[in-house]
């Protein structure tokens, strides 16, 4: 498959697009994180294993 010809004129906008996406990330890992410590501490089911 040929790459498009306005490969370098994206390359921008591609820069933004993965900045993004990593914010976002970075915003979710506090989400998980809140998720995994309620389930360490609120979900202590027998012969559960803590998630690190």
């Amino acid at each position: 498959m040929a790459l498009p010809k306005t490969r370098i004129r994206n390359y921008k906008q591609l820069q933004e697009n993965v900045s993004a996406a990593l914010t976002r990330l970075h915003n979710n890992k506090y989400v998980v994180n809140s998720i995994l410590i309620y389930q360490r501490y609120f979900d202590q089911r027998p012969g559960r294993i803590p998630v690190q």
